[in-house]
């Protein structure tokens, strides 16, 4: 080989050389930027599974703060509607003759009206 050729062979090795480290650099850096997203990642998916644990254990309380206020005030109502049985009942007129004080289940003019009704159908 002749010397030129073997200056051009070392020129060619020391590029190549310097593009093998480039790309071993590169690929430190995509490396440690992928690990780098999946520890950051891993982080947020903790964060969140500790947030959505956080936000139950809070709509539990809260479910159970609600339904203990409903009851407080269900036992409120409950105790409002209640009237005491002390208040005398009407009495009935004419207790002895119900029917003398009873309303008369159909009037005259009630049956002239019901009498008409078959004739205006026919």
């Amino acid at each position: 080989m002749s010397r030129n050729q073997l200056e051009k062979d070392k020129a060619q090795t020391a590029k190549l050389r310097e593009e093998l480290f480039e790309m071993e650099q590169l690929a430190k850096r995509t490396l440690g930027a992928s690990y780098q997203y999946i520890i950051d990642n891993s982080q947020v998916i903790q964060n969140n599974e500790a947030l959505t644990k956080n936000k139950t254990n809070k709509q539990q309380t809260f479910s159970k703060d609600n339904i203990e206020l409903e009851l407080i005030e269900l036992e409120s109502q409950i105790q409002v509607n209640k009237k005491p049985a002390s208040q005398p009942q009407p009495e009935l007129k004419d207790q002895d003759n119900p029917r003398k004080s009873a309303r008369p289940i159909m009037t005259k003019m009630d049956s002239s009206i019901v009498n008409r009704v078959p004739k205006i159908l026919k």
